[in-house]
């Protein structure tokens, strides 16, 4: 106890924690600033060493109020700033291990009582069709970190495990010729609806559904009445229940195709029918998915894209890669894959926590400094509070928090997501 004792009340000691901890604060704030605040909690916040950096500032802080017998009156001044220090550590730790926090989604106008955490899970489910088992674990994933992992578990004696292979922010997906592994022939096409644009992939036989009239394109499809587009012996033709206008790049050429007749066509060719456009850009004879960054560098990543985690999944001996398709404050998407009569689901994301009362956005107001200038000056937002029959209103803005049953609300953020406004409220509990 003595050395213990010795150890913790050590000024070197004191001053490498503090030293240790204000370069950790300075390299997080770099780090925030570089790769987003989700970064900079993965690397230090959150992780074991800050943690023990924060336990040893306590223990020394403690320590040396005894070692310099700060007690004593003539001493309160010091003792204060020592017992002020143990206090933020103790309060830091309580938030840490006790609270949990998330955003809650609301539109303007409606209400909301569903909070999406902050925490990351990747869950596995297993199941044969009669049984089944769950299994979670907290995972946080980041592409300037060592992200390895492996999840094993025993299920009706399979052994059951699931390794990481790769982590891909702002992922986007792309074909490549692979004559060993590729997937049976796939179309490329660009489409344009509305004021979106999208890339989608059609394999021989498949229709997709596409625009605001759901205008049905296909690809070497037996389906009569839609856009068809058919490949034989490397050469393409197209056939629609209605004329069509197209545009051919290379050439500068235009002209109409009429309906009910099948029509050569070559590819990089845009065509337009009514509020969709599309262009068949590239015919693979045997390609493969292969998932990549939209983003040039780790410092450009979207909240609005989606991220993808790639794992193996293996049961006993056999092996299936999978993708998980991940995207910051919103609820994870389940993917499975069935190997051995076992059907194993995965997802990573957050989990849904429900509040006891909902949230009702009525207003939010945006100012802005004078003409000139399109930067935000002020932020407020009237919401009503829905608890049973009771109806409370209460209006948001800076260092105006609202705390009720134990929550805490605060900052409410604007987004812009397919031409709908949302707004996002943080939580603490």
């Amino acid at each position: 106890m003595q050395k213990l004792y010795k150890f913790f009340s050590s000024s070197r000691l004191a001053l490498l924690l503090l030293l240790t901890f204000a370069v950790s604060m300075a390299v997080a704030t770099f780090v925030e600033n570089d790769y987003g605040t989700k970064t900079a909690w993965i690397i230090i916040y959150d992780s074991w060493w800050f943690e023990m950096v924060m336990v040893g500032l306590a223990f020394s802080f403690i320590a040396n109020i005894f070692k310099y017998n700060l007690l004593k009156k003539e001493k309160w001044a010091i003792l204060l700033f020592h017992l002020s220090f143990i206090v933020i550590i103790l309060g830091a730790g309580i938030t840490r291990y006790t609270s949990y926090g998330g955003v809650m989604r609301i539109r303007e106008g409606q209400s909301s009582n569903v909070v999406i955490s902050d925490i990351n899970f990747l869950s596995v489910t297993i199941t044969d069709g009669k049984t089944s088992k769950t299994v979670k674990e907290k995972r946080s994933f980041s592409s300037i970190k060592n992200n390895d992992f492996t999840l094993k578990t025993d299920f009706e004696g399979a052994t059951v495990a699931v390794s990481y292979k790769d982590y891909v922010e702002d992922a986007i997906a792309e074909v490549v010729e692979d004559e060993k592994h590729g997937e049976p022939p796939l179309l490329e096409m660009v489409v344009t609806e509305g004021n979106g644009r999208n890339t989608i992939y059609l394999k021989k036989g498949e229709i997709e559904k596409i625009g605001e009239h759901q205008h049905e394109i296909g690809f070497n499809s037996d389906k009569k009445g839609i856009i068809n587009i058919v490949e034989e012996n490397g050469a393409f033709s197209i056939d629609s229940p209605h004329d069509l206008d197209f545009f051919i790049m290379s050439s500068q050429q235009a002209g109409v195709i009429p309906k009910d007749s099948l029509h050569a066509i070559t590819l990089r060719t845009l065509y337009r029918s009514g509020d969709i456009s599309f262009v068949p850009l590239t015919y693979f004879e045997s390609g493969i998915f292969h998932l990549k960054s939209e983003s040039e560098d780790s410092k450009e990543n979207d909240k609005m894209k989606d991220d993808a985690l790639l794992v193996n999944v293996s049961v006993n001996d056999a092996e299936k890669p999978l993708n998980i398709l991940y995207r910051e404050g919103f609820l994870p998407t389940h993917h499975e894959v069935n190997i051995d009569n076992l059907r194993v689901i995965l997802s990573y994301g957050a989990g849904a926590i429900e509040t006891p009362f909902s949230i009702q956005l009525n207003d939010f107001q945006l100012e802005r400094y004078p003409p000139g200038s399109s930067s935000p000056s002020a932020y407020a937002s009237e919401v009503t509070i829905l608890d049973n029959d009771e109806k409370t209103p209460f209006r948001i803005f800076m260092n105006n928090v609202l705390d009720y049953r134990g929550y805490r609300f605060f900052r409410l953020v604007m987004i812009l997501m397919k031409k709908e406004l949302f707004f996002l409220l943080i939580m603490i509990v």
